[in-house]
């Protein structure tokens, strides 16, 4: 969703009747080898996944008469929508070359990094451009929820490392400087647990001092700035709110309603682990945790992969983990990929997973973009290393030498 005081709340369901259109079309047109070799695994995913997801909903519903068929279908169709998604952006992946994918990860971090900004400016009282909550203690950014913007700024801040793994940039301190700036002052404590281990692994194992030093100088400059601000030294008037939410939710982390959720879906799903209690219907069962009350349901489990679980059952569970996993191994598996620049996605695969352990973003339109990009950029560059090594090139067809040589120069 987009969100500002001048026009309220925008659902991106109109853009959603879009993509699937955009996908359909995607599958009907006929495809270069390219495109091909980027769909076929996504759309047998999409099948196993919505095979397992319809046989659960199918089962639950004929021994639970209180099984809501509106929510099962609602969430279902948002499962379809997202993964259309991926399937648009790996297409779209497919035809980009090295320089092109990072101009566009240069312009997605961009966008971050302005947002950020924006959010910089909020906290700061320069100009109001960014919704906060009733105290200003977090920015809300464009999402109407400080934790999936939150989620929305740390994705981002790996693809600023990916672009910076392809092509040095002067201003990538800069641009994660303030992206996690603005990660702060959503007072996320998942989010930033999830940069501080992203920071970690970026500087362990992104092989390349340059881009070591920057997340050192970045890392060092943040923390000096959370020290000036908790000891009150600077920054007191427009930091302090998001870190003293954060030493506050930090000393209450025991009470937080997210572990009674967590034990009521494990709970749940012992009783049902076979098929789950049906797609979208958990909060049927949580009305009573947090006084939290919509549409006559309760909060969502928080947790992506135990939604899984308790909906869909231990094979949409499964399922769900195998798909990140051959993800993982999708990037890591070809040699020829610059190993550097394997690193730099599998920090978007952490972020993603790390997110993932504390909120529902299946769901969440970002990831999968991620996700596509990620799947369709590394599936033909891996092919194309296979094709220039190939013995024979006349017996290929009469497109691939000019794509190979394109994508190798």
């Amino acid at each position: 969703m987009f969100y500002s005081a001048s026009t309220g709340t925008l659902h991106v369901a109109v853009t959603d009747l879009i993509f699937p259109v955009l996908a359909i079309a995607a599958l009907l047109t006929p495809a270069t080898e390219r495109q091909s070799l980027a769909v076929r695994p996504l759309v047998l995913f999409a099948v196993v996944m919505f095979t397992v997801v319809a046989g659960s909903a199918l089962a639950v519903s004929l021994s639970d008469p209180d099984f809501r068929t509106g929510l099962a279908v609602k969430n279902a169709f948002k499962l379809l929508v997202v993964i259309a998604y991926a399937v648009v952006f790996a297409v779209e992946a497919t035809q980009l070359d090295r320089d092109e994918m990072c101009d566009l990860l240069r312009t997605w971090g961009w966008t971050a990094t302005i947002v950020s900004l924006a959010t910089i400016a909020t906290a700061a009282d320069i100009a109001r451009i960014v919704p906060t909550d009733a105290w200003g203690a977090r920015s809300f950014g464009f999402f109407q929820d400080p934790n999936l913007y939150g989620g929305y700024l740390l994705i981002s801040l790996t693809t600023v490392v990916a672009a910076e793994v392809m092509k040095n940039s002067k201003w990538t301190i800069v641009q994660l400087l303030i992206i996690m700036t603005g990660i702060v002052l959503t007072a996320s404590r998942g989010s930033l647990v999830s940069l501080i281990v992203v920071l970690i692994m970026a500087f362990s194992f992104v092989a390349s001092w340059r881009v070591r030093l920057i997340i050192a100088a970045a890392g060092s400059a943040a923390g000096a700035l959370l020290y000036a601000v908790v000891s009150g030294q600077f920054g007191g008037s427009w930091l302090a709110p998001a870190i003293d939410r954060l030493n506050e939710s930090g000393r209450e982390a025991g009470d937080d309603p997210r572990f009674q959720m967590w034990t009521r879906a494990i709970s749940l799903w012992n009783d049902r682990p076979l098929f789950g209690v049906g797609i979208g219907q958990f909060g049927r069962f949580s009305i009573d945790i947090n006084g939290y009350r919509e549409d006559d349901v309760g909060q969502i489990a928080h947790n992506t992969f135990l939604s899984f679980l308790v909906e869909t059952g231990i094979l949409g569970f499964l399922l769900c983990v195998a798909g990140i996993l051959f993800l993982a191994f999708r990037v890591y598996r070809d040699q020829r990929l610059q190993i550097r620049l394997r690193h730099a996605f599998g920090l978007g695969i952490l972020a993603i997973c790390l997110q993932m352990s504390t909120l529902n973003l299946h769901n969440v339109r970002y990831v999968w973009v991620l996700i596509g990009l990620i799947w369709g950029f590394t599936v033909w560059n891996s092919q194309i290393g296979r094709l220039a090594e190939a013995p024979e090139p006349s017996t290929l067809t009469n497109d691939i030498p000019a794509e190979v040589s394109t994508a190798t120069r």
